[in-house]
């Protein structure tokens, strides 16, 4: 009877125990999540004022961007939180659901209720260090930021921001602040023969993008009258056509900036035989050189630039925006749950963040974004299926996806063939007559299907910067598997030719 007695009271101490620790770190969590909602808000406040100003010096903009860096962190870690909160209280509420399910007398709203307040946000224990991590680097951050904001008065203003961060964001590009001055860094610096700067990456990271934003400079359009694009396969003839693409004429004084697109690698003769004949030409010429593979970086005359995928915080604040515009996702705890396992699935894609966050915007329903977030893992789960591979890593006419409607009885369309069609530096009407007629917009609001066994071309998306994509694919609804073997078939045999 003593042991049982003694069992039983061990029992409760334990249980009192547990009670009290998980008590005591659910308002520590509270208290460091309140702690970093402060740090957010400074740190937004000193890089929207430093986005307004024309700052050149390259040890601010490095400050800047580890700002920029600990602002991202921050927002993902206290969105994870808000997440583990939002599953956990579904969790709950379906665990209440199935107990009372004989009870006419259960409230669902009862159980999320009851989870307000300090429940809103949840860390946990292995995310705690974390948190305070990301607090301690932030505050360590901003601490150092005092002279940054001083220095800030003294460079002009470039111009007001646009009211919205939504607006604004969709129309301008993301995350490559640094890499943009340090490209016009190396245009404006002076030397005695022609510079090179390769730019490397993997696909779709917006090296070409990166490459438009800086001709469209001022300061560049100033240093450079002539900016010409070539592809690396004219080298080897040495016929190059000088023709000014960012200008409508071109004055007799000034340097050349010249743009070299490699789908390869370079050939190492014709290359020889082109850099001379700029530097016999024009010694004051700068070149920059694009490609996916490492091997144009040995044709730079100083350290190549490598662009590579956005971190999953910055990502994330990039869907956010999109996904969500004005609204606040701590308003919509269970909505940004979803967006954030969607994000875990795109794998860093800036065409699936447009297009999906566009998608999901038309529509602030859980049950319609829970449905995109399945049939996106679908999409996944076909391409790994069909070449062993995530899509973001395939070649764009071998990608997979599904999309769907908002409207319940909206059909799942399978999409294929993916392809990028180059816009123009002024978009206009000429470019409208060679894309499809038919926008994705137009098929997930029911207006235009395809039937039966028929495809159809589909205008996906446009992007609004330059320089100016536009994005089509094929759309099939019943011969969705026979396009999946075409697509399969196809992919296989250029991996052959390789």
């Amino acid at each position: 009877m003593d042991a049982l007695a003694s069992a039983v009271v061990s029992d409760l101490i334990g249980r009192c125990l547990s009670f009290l620790i998980a008590r005591y770190q659910k308002h520590a969590a509270a208290s460091k999540l309140g702690r970093l909602h402060r740090l957010l808000l400074r740190a937004r406040a000193v890089i929207e004022e430093a986005e307004t100003r024309h700052i050149t010096n390259r040890g601010m903009l490095l400050q800047l961007g580890r700002l920029r860096e600990g602002m991202y962190r921050g927002h993902y870690v206290l969105d994870a939180s808000r997440r583990l909160a939002a599953v956990s209280t579904r969790r709950r509420v379906l665990a209440a659901r199935r107990s009372s399910s004989s009870s006419p007398y259960f409230d669902a709203a009862a159980v999320v209720d009851g989870n307000n307040g300090e429940g809103a946000v949840e860390v946990s224990g292995d995310s705690m260090n974390e948190l305070q991590a990301v607090v301690d680097s932030l505050e360590a951050v901003l601490g150092d930021m005092k002279e940054f904001v001083v220095f800030l008065g003294g460079y002009p203003r470039v111009g007001r921001q646009p009211y919205s961060t939504y607006l604004h964001m969709g129309r301008c590009m993301f995350g490559r602040h640094g890499e943009m001055e340090r490209v016009i860094e190396f245009l404006l610096r002076p030397c005695s023969l022609p510079g090179v700067l390769p730019i490397t990456g993997p696909p779709e990271v917006g090296k070409k993008t990166l490459v438009e934003h800086v001709c469209a400079d001022d300061r560049v359009r100033k240093q450079f009258p002539l900016i010409t694009h070539l592809c690396g396969d004219e080298l080897g003839d040495g016929e190059y056509d000088l023709i000014p693409e960012h200008q409508e004429h071109v004055p007799s004084g000034g340097g050349s900036l010249i743009i070299v697109e490699f789908a390869g690698a370079p050939d190492a003769s014709a290359w020889r035989r082109f850099y001379s004949s700029v530097s016999n030409s024009d010694k004051s010429s700068k070149i920059i050189v694009i490609s996916q593979t490492e091997q144009v970086s040995t044709l730079g005359t100083g350290q190549a630039l490598r662009l590579a995928t956005l971190h999953k915080e910055e990502y994330w604040h990039f869907f956010k925006v999109l996904a969500f515009g004005s609204a606040d996702p701590g308003d919509h705890p269970e909505l940004a749950s979803i967006a954030m396992d969607l994000v875990d699935e795109l794998k860093g894609s800036f065409m699936a963040a447009n297009i999906l966050s566009r998608l999901m915007h038309s529509s602030m329903d859980a049950r319609f974004w829970r449905r995109v977030l399945e049939v996106v893992r679908r999409g996944v789960r076909a391409n790994y299926t069909a070449f062993g591979e995530h899509p973001s890593r395939l070649p764009g006419r071998s990608r997979l996806a599904y999309l769907c409607g908002a409207a319940e009885d909206a059909p799942l369309c399978f999409y294929y063939d993916w392809r990028k069609q180059t816009g123009t530096w002024r978009p206009g009407p000429a470019q409208s007559a060679e894309l499809p007629k038919v926008t994705l917009q137009d098929v997930l609001d029911g207006r235009a299907v395809p039937r039966g066994e028929d495809k159809m071309g589909v205008l996906a998306w446009r992007s609004p910067i330059p320089p100016y994509y536009n994005y089509v694919t094929n759309c099939a609804v019943e011969a969705a598997a026979e396009s999946l073997a075409v697509t399969r078939s196809s992919y296989l045999k250029r991996k052959r030719l390789r």
